[in-house]
């Protein structure tokens, strides 16, 4: 039996070097009003720790998301600006405003570069009108070039260096998990063994 299943992982980080809350996309085969998570899945997830432009460091948690084919779409594109990229970031404007005093920047624009994925480039009306919404609340979405021989987008180039240790983490846990599993078939075969085994009698000679 195939219990295999595809997962998306979007991850996004700053400039000042702050990971953003990751979104985890899982495959379900249900209909959008059914969908369900088991909570299971949700322990371990990561948690990420950040000042996002404000004064306070605030940990946020990871989101999770389902889709037929476990993969990113222009809804879920929009959602998750919404509700990730807007509510990290509270001072994000249409408009530069400084204090006059200090020449602080108190609210600006927010540059968001991503690349030109599913669910980033699309010419459709609702697409083009989220855009301008985004624009009016100071999200400016600028889409990366495509990857190509000589340049590759940002997040690809950060992920070349994520990718090697990822592979080392998931080698590790698949060595730890495989380990357990033969220690438990081992352990089931000796109470087996140990079952079937009748006890020693005691002989009694007489003399």
């Amino acid at each position: 039996m195939d219990h295999s299943q595809h997962i998306t992982g979007v991850y996004s980080t700053t400039l000042a070097g702050e990971a953003l809350p990751p979104l985890y996309i899982f495959e379900s085969k249900a209909k959008e009003e059914n969908y369900g998570l088991d909570p299971a899945i949700l322990m371990g997830l990561p948690t990420v720790r950040g000042k996002y432009g404000g004064d306070v460091v605030c940990t946020h948690h990871s989101n999770v998301a389902m889709r037929p084919k476990g993969s990113m779409d222009i809804s879920l594109w929009e959602q998750f600006n919404e509700t990730t990229h807007c509510r990290l970031w509270p001072r994000m404007a249409e408009e530069v405003e400084r204090c006059p005093h200090t020449n602080r920047l108190l609210r600006g624009p927010l540059i968001n570069k991503t690349d030109a994925g599913p669910g980033r480039l699309s010419g459709e009306a609702l697409s083009l009108a989220f855009r301008q919404k985004m624009w009016e609340a100071g999200m400016i979405i600028m889409l990366s070039i495509p990857n190509g021989t000589l340049v590759n987008a940002k997040m690809d180039q950060l992920y070349a260096k994520f990718q090697p240790q990822c592979k080392k983490s998931a080698q590790r846990v698949a060595s730890l998990k495989l380990a357990a599993r033969v220690a438990a078939r081992k352990a089931a075969a000796w109470s087996k063994t140990c079952r079937r085994t009748p006890s020693p009698r005691t002989l009694e000679t007489k003399t």
